[in-house]
């Protein structure tokens, strides 16, 4: 498995009864490593919502590039409060990734 990349996207979701959902990756029309492209899991998501759960790799993707842009930025113009913003970026970032 190559725990430096995640899931491809899209993922979808689809409702599978009460207030139930199935999140899942196309991997059927995917190619590479099982672990790689294998995305299905159901149930309850609580107040997040599935769309939340759905929009996760993508959502890592934008927090990488944010953090990119706003470390460039803190570091020609220090002081400008992106400290932050930087910090929460790295942290969410952080426990969103694959241990090594």
């Amino acid at each position: 498995m190559n725990l430096a990349q995640h899931t491809p996207g899209p993922l979808t979701v689809a409702a599978s009864g009460d207030r139930q959902f199935h999140i899942k990756s196309d991997y059927l029309h995917r190619e590479g490593e099982w672990e790689d492209i294998y995305v299905s899991l159901s149930g309850f998501c609580g107040s997040y919502g599935p769309q939340l759960f759905a929009a996760a790799p993508d959502l890592l993707h934008a927090a990488k590039a944010a953090l990119f842009v706003l470390t460039i930025v803190n570091a020609r113009s220090p002081g400008t409060n992106e400290q932050g913003a930087i910090e929460a970026l790295a942290a969410a970032i952080a426990k969103a990734e694959v241990p090594a």
